[in-house]
């Protein structure tokens, strides 16, 4: 590492109800703005899970409270952008917590970081997609396989990327994937046939946007503002 290296903690949650995840970009949130690391990057899944972003209406929702109940699928509103999206156990999920202004980027550069790493991701795995910026997300021949969704808030982010994994989209089905009614969503299983470990994919796209961010870095147009004394750039748990 160089001395203009940000530092960008990577930590995995494994599978954790949707609140707890909020609960700990919280914390990953109040870290940053201490000054105690330039970024924290979570790596998680959730359970069946609904959001409703600030651009959100109920007609997105194609589901009753009693539904929703019956198959165990939790709702909450939240205040990154976007409509409806939904949250499952097949699925890897990237928070990157991160300090814009310390990195010397915008949201922009940090929505395609985030495609890039995804549509690399893909490519190895024999996957051929896009990223398509007017409907933040990945898609494979039509069929959304990826979710981006920030939120900006004294310069920090939070929420992040979802990428399918598993074979059961089927909770796309309660609502209109990115405010587009019969959105088709596929996921990776489904394209290749194959099985991957969603925690493991997960860790991987964490540490693969942080090591973006540090290439970055060290192309040198990121200039780290002065920061307090912090824990060790190895501090990862």
């Amino acid at each position: 590492m160089t001395q203009l290296d940000p530092v960008l903690i990577v930590r995995g949650r494994g599978l954790v109800p949707y609140l707890e995840g909020l609960r700990f970009q919280e914390e990953a949130r109040e870290e940053v703005l201490a000054g105690r690391a330039d970024g924290v990057i979570l790596a998680l899944r959730h359970p069946p899970t609904l959001t409703l972003g600030r651009r959100a209406k109920w007609d997105e929702v194609h589901v009753s409270r009693e539904e929703r109940r019956l198959r165990g699928v939790e709702l909450y509103y939240v205040d990154r952008g976007g409509g409806a999206t939904y949250h499952g156990p097949d699925q890897a999920v990237v928070y990157p917590v991160v300090h814009l202004e310390r990195l010397g980027i915008g949201v922009e550069d940090l929505l395609r970081c985030l495609a890039d790493v995804t549509l690399a991701f893909l490519a190895r795995e024999g996957v051929a997609a896009t990223w398509d910026p007017s409907r933040p997300g990945v898609y494979v021949e039509g069929a959304k396989v990826a979710s981006v969704g920030l939120h900006v808030s004294q310069g920090i982010v939070t929420h992040g990327l979802a990428v399918n994994i598993g074979p059961d989209v089927a909770g796309f089905s309660l609502i209109d994937p990115c405010k587009s009614p019969g959105l088709a969503v596929t996921s990776l299983s489904r394209v290749t046939g194959r099985a991957l470990d969603p925690d493991a994919v997960a860790a991987s796209l964490a540490r693969a946007v942080a090591d973006s961010l540090r290439a970055i870095a060290r192309s040198g147009r990121i200039k780290i503002a002065a920061r307090p004394t912090r824990r060790s750039r190895g501090d990862r748990d």
